[in-house]
Order: structure tokens, then sequence, then C-alpha cells
């Protein structure tokens, strides 16, 4: 069977919990290893989620000629053709 993606949210409520785990203390030390490296991997996927993210905000930004930065104007290429 197909795994279903991850959301960001999925992700950052598996690692809440994982945290929550280590946190106790009462895990053995393999446990606490494999929890930490699930740990590394949420972090990471959640990382790249965050700057896709922001690029993709970013991109619905530009700079003014002032120099300061205003929302891009989707409208501007519309009537070019007329």
């Amino acid at each position: 069977m197909a795994r279903k993606k991850k959301s960001f949210e999925e992700a950052v409520d598996r690692l809440e919990g994982l945290v929550n785990e280590l946190e106790k203390g009462e895990l053995a030390l393999d446990d606490i290893l494999k929890k930490y490296r699930e740990s590394t991997d949420l972090i990471k996927f959640c990382r790249g989620e965050l700057e896709n993210a922001d690029k993709e905000i970013s991109g619905l930004w530009e700079l003014s000629a002032s120099g300061e930065q205003v929302p891009v104007n989707i409208d501007a290429g519309e009537n070019d053709n007329e």
C-alpha cells in the first residue's frame, strides 16, 4: 500500500509527541536513539516545508522603485495585448 505524504502539521504533531516522550526520561537508550533519529528526520522535513513556503511567499512580493517591499501586482500583465 502506498504511504500518504505527511503534512507539515502531522510532522509537527509527531515531533511534539517525540519530545514529550524523550523529556519524560523513562526510555531505554536504544529507544532514545531511535526517537532522536526520527526527530531529526522530522525537523529536516519541517525545515524544508518552511523554506518552500518562504520561497512561495517571497514570490508574491517585489521591490518598488524606492526599495520598499510591496505585493506583486498580478493584474499588471493582463492588459498587455489590448
